[in-house]
C-alpha cells in the first residue's frame, strides 16, 4: 500500500473497516506487525474529514476571509462548515501554521498576487514551480541573487535545459555526509508534513500535497520545484534538475527533499541528489555552499547534511553533453 504504521514503522497494513463520522466515512487500518489499530493523520477526532480543515487552512493563508473560506469549503466538498468553525480550525493550528503572523502585513502588499507559478516539463515530467512574492522578498535582504535567480525562473527555463541528459536524481556520486540537526524548525516541520499528507495513504499524491501546504502555511518556505543546472568540471557534462524545497533560516538556504519514506531511503544515493542540488543552486546564485543547507524528510523523519563537510567521490558514468553557461 505505499504506507507505514504510525507506531511501529513496519508496512505490513491493511486496511480494516470504515469509522462512521457525521461528514462521511473513513477508513481504519490494521497493522499485522504490532496488531495495533490507526486512522490517518493529525485529524482522526474531528468531525470533518483531514481534506477539509486543511484546505480551510491554507484557503485562508492564501488570503480569504474565514466566510470566503467556508463558503469555497462548502461548494468544493459539499458540505456545511461556518466562518466560526474556520476560525477555530486556523486558532488551533496556528503553532503550525506558522505564516499566520505574517498573514496580514503580507496581504496588505500584495493580496491575490502572492503565488507565483509556472509549469515546467524536463524529460516528459511535469513540474509546477511556485513561489511565493511576499516570504521571497521579506527573508532574502542578505541573498539578492537568490531572489533574482528565483524570480527569473518565472520567465521559464533556457532552451537548452531540456537538452541536458542527467538527472541530479540518476546521477551516482559516491558521497559521505556528516548528518546535523542543526534546522531550527525540524520538528515543526515534521508536525506541517504530518498535516499535509493526512488521510493520503498512498505515496502518489503527498508530494504535491507538502510542497503546496508549506508554501502557503509556513513562514520560511519561499519556493517549491525549482529548476537548477550546472555544469560538473569533474565530470565533464551538465546536470539538471528540480528542488523540491527551499527554505530560508537566518540568511541560511535549506534546500529540502520530501521523500514519502525517508528512513529507509538509501543513504548515499539521497545525499548525491541532493549535493547536486546545492552545487547547481550555488553554481546559479554565486551562493557558498557554506550557507546552504541540504536535507531530506518525511512526517517521521528528517536528516540533514553540511554540503561543504561532504566527501564526494566522482565516477564517469554520466552522458557526455556540451557545457551549459
Amino acid at each position: 500500500m505505499g504506507l507505514s504504521c504510525p507506531y511501529c514503522q513496519q508496512s505490513s497494513v491493511m486496511k480494516k473497516g470504515m469509522r462512521k463520522k457525521k461528514q462521511g466515512d473513513e477508513q481504519r487500518y490494521y497493522c499485522k506487525t504490532c496488531q495495533k489499530w490507526f486512522v490517518l493523520g493529525t485529524f482522526q477526532h474531528k468531525t470533518y474529514h483531514a481534506e477539509i480543515i486543511r484546505d480551510a487552512l491554507s484557503l485562508y493563508n492564501q488570503g480569504l476571509t474565514f466566510r470566503q473560506t467556508a463558503t469555497t469549503l462548502n461548494r468544493r466538498f459539499k458540505v456545511h462548515t461556518t466562518p466560526s468553525s474556520v476560525q477555530r480550525w486556523n486558532a488551533e493550528f496556528k503553532n503550525i501554521c506558522t505564516y499566520s503572523p505574517l498573514r496580514s502585513t503580507l496581504q496588505k502588499h500584495y493580496g491575490n498576487t502572492m503565488i507565483v507559478a509556472k509549469n515546467f516539463k524536463y524529460q516528459g515530467l511535469a513540474y509546477n514551480f511556485k513561489y511565493h512574492r511576499g516570504k521571497l522578498d521579506l527573508l532574502c535582504d542578505a541573498l539578492p541573487s537568490l531572489l533574482a535567480y528565483i524570480q527569473r525562473c518565472e520567465t521559464g527555463c533556457p532552451q537548452f535545459f531540456n537538452t541536458i541528459q542527467n538527472r541530479c536524481s540518476q546521477v551516482p556520486l559516491e558521497v559521505t555526509i556528516e548528518k546535523t540537526a542543526d534546522m531550527p524548525s525540524a520538528d515543526i516541520l515534521l508536525k506541517q508534513t504530518a498535516v499535509a499528507v493526512s488521510s493520503y495513504p498512498t505515496k502518489k499524491k503527498r508530494h504535491s500535497l507538502v510542497e503546496n501546504f508549506l508554501l502557503v502555511n509556513d513562514c520560511v518556505t519561499v519556493a517549491v520545484e525549482v529548476p537548477v543546472w550546472l555544469w560538473e568540471k569533474n565530470l565533464r557534462t551538465s546536470i539538471a534538475g528540480h528542488i523540491d524545497l527551499i527554505q530560508i533560516h537566518d540568511d541560511t538556504v535549506y534546500i529540502l527533499d520530501y521523500k514519502p519514506d525517508a528512513a529507509h531511503e538509501q543513504e548515499e544515493q539521497v545525499a548525491s541528489q541532493l549535493y547536486l542540488y546545492s552545487s547547481g543552486l550555488s553554481f546559479r546564485t554565486k551562493i557558498p555552499l557554506t550557507r546552504i543547507r541540504c536535507a531530506w524528510f518525511d512526517e517521521h523523519t528528517y536528516v540533514a547534511f553540511e554540503p561543504h563537510k561532504a566527501h564526494v567521490h566522482y565516477t564517469k558514468t554520466t552522458s557526455p553533453s556540451h557545457q551549459v553557461p
